[in-house]
């Protein structure tokens, strides 16, 4: 039958019970700061899921924005006369001209039709 203080009772049927024995010194210490840096750790892999789904979400809103259509040198040989002319939608001219800064080739041929259609 345990003694009335319930205490000196769990304290008598540890040290008699050779399943228990006394933690060493700064075990229980060990096992906060443990459990304190693995609550940290949730936490941060919280935030880092909630930044992550949110860059995702930007993602899939940009994926769903029209893009630019980038139109190949073939593209702009095939619309040059209507580029010189000036009869291409400002849309076309807009994607002619974002090929024109990047491709030396179809710029210099298209400065040459403009200089000869100044003429």
């Amino acid at each position: 039958m345990p003694p009335a203080d319930g205490e000196t009772w769990r304290q008598n049927e540890m040290t008699t019970d050779p399943r228990w024995s006394r933690c060493p010194p700064g075990t229980l210490r060990q096992m906060a700061d443990s459990s304190r840096n693995a609550r940290r750790t949730r936490r941060g892999l919280l935030a880092v899921g909630v930044a992550g789904a949110a860059a995702a979400a930007g993602i899939v809103w940009l994926a769903g924005q029209p893009q630019p259509v980038e139109l190949t040198c073939a593209q702009v040989d095939h619309l040059a006369d209507a580029y010189v002319a000036k009869r291409l939608s400002q849309t076309r001219r807009d994607q002619v001209d974002r090929h024109r800064r990047m491709c030396a080739r179809c710029d210099a041929r298209l400065r040459q039709m403009e200089s000869a259609a100044a003429v």
